[in-house]
């Protein structure tokens, strides 16, 4: 069904596929279903291929679904009394992206974390965790049809980040951008008390670099008096479809080195510093494109002052003592998150560099 809105004097369109009555769960009668409401001058559904209807499995050949929107294989016994996941492809400013709408089955099943019932039951995980293997299998087709495909899965999953279905899910092919939230506002529900995440929003890997995500809190926080327009709070999520190509690193490991200096003045290189290093006098870093991890960064000074401009420097996450930005040349510091300490020298700025934690 595809269907056109005007909201606040803004015309959208939405679509789904109609579920067989009561055969998706929710309130008897309700027919509960997941949709997509798009705005048509930004973004248009992908043309030529057939809508699919409630029986009929969707699939990705050459390069485009092979129903839009299509409901992956809705026979599928781990979906009874259950939503069954919606695929649309989309095109945007010359790109087109598969979306997948999530509705898992609840946690109804589940005792609270902090409950009187200990240990915890997790009831309703077993079908959550079939569901996970059988849309991330959907998504390891189309990577398989067309590696460099921009797909995004998004919804109420009805589990946390660290449970067992969504790590099945993102698998080795996706990015749940929920984990890049600070954990202080990791939360989109809250209940009995314990603010939890029910709601992901997951990308293509090569995605996840040009991804930005933010939860708004104006829903979990407050009652349906203080005016709430939901139990659960949006998740808003920013996405360049075009991301920078992959780059093949030419990767070393330094370790048992006794040098008080490390220079690393090539480019596009991946460097992993070991045991029996120390580098009391800092690491320094000048080539175009540096990913640098390991643990024995926690102790270590790097000094980034890049040959070019638009230079990129990667932590990937790695614990480092201080990062000191020489120049104007730095770009982009990536997977700051665990940097404890960023410094600016000879013109370098906050307002220069970007930091993506």
């Amino acid at each position: 069904m595809t269907t056109s809105f005007r909201i606040g004097g803004k015309s959208y369109k939405y679509v789904n596929i109609d579920p067989e009555y009561n055969k998706d769960g929710g309130a008897p009668n309700a027919n509960i279903r997941v949709g997509f409401l798009y705005d048509p001058e930004r973004v248009s559904l992908t043309e030529g291929i057939p809508a699919g209807d409630a029986t009929t499995a969707v699939g990705y050949e050459n390069g485009k679904l092979t129903h839009n929107p299509g409901r992956i294989d809705p026979l599928n016994p781990a979906f009874n009394s259950s939503r069954k996941p919606l695929a649309a492809q989309f095109d945007f400013q010359g790109e087109n992206v598969v979306v997948i709408a999530n509705h898992w089955n609840s946690k109804g099943g589940d005792t609270g974390f902090f409950g009187s019932k200990q240990p915890v039951v997790l009831g309703g995980e077993v079908q959550r965790k079939q569901i996970a293997q059988i849309v991330h299998d959907f998504v390891a087709d189309v990577k398989t049809d067309n590696p460099d495909a921009n797909v995004v899965a998004l919804g109420d999953f009805n589990d946390f980040e660290f449970s067992d279905a969504m790590q099945i899910f993102k698998g080795d092919l996706m990015t749940n951008m929920v984990e890049k939230v600070p954990a202080v506002d990791r939360y989109s529900y809250v209940y009995q008390g314990n603010s939890q995440v029910l709601d992901h929003i997951l990308v293509s890997n090569r995605l996840a670099a040009t991804t930005e995500i933010d939860m708004i809190h104006v829903n979990a926080d407050f009652t349906e008096m203080s005016g709430r327009a939901s139990d659960h709070d949006p998740v808003l999520a920013q996405i360049d479809l075009t991301p920078e190509p992959e780059v093949e690193l030419t990767r070393y490991t330094v370790e048992n080195n006794p040098a008080a200096r490390l220079v690393l003045q090539d480019d596009f290189i991946g460097v992993t510093i070991g045991k029996g290093t120390n580098f009391k006098n800092g690491i320094f870093v000048r080539g175009a494109y540096t990913e640098l991890t390991g643990d024995a960064l926690k102790n270590i000074v790097v000094q980034v002052k890049p040959k070019e401009a638009g230079a990129i420097i990667d932590f990937d996450g790695a614990t480092v003592k201080e990062v000191i930005v020489d120049g104007t040349n730095l770009a982009e510091i990536r997977g700051a998150e665990n940097v404890k300490r960023i410094s600016y020298t000879k013109g370098a700025s906050a307002k220069t560099v970007v930091v993506k934690k």
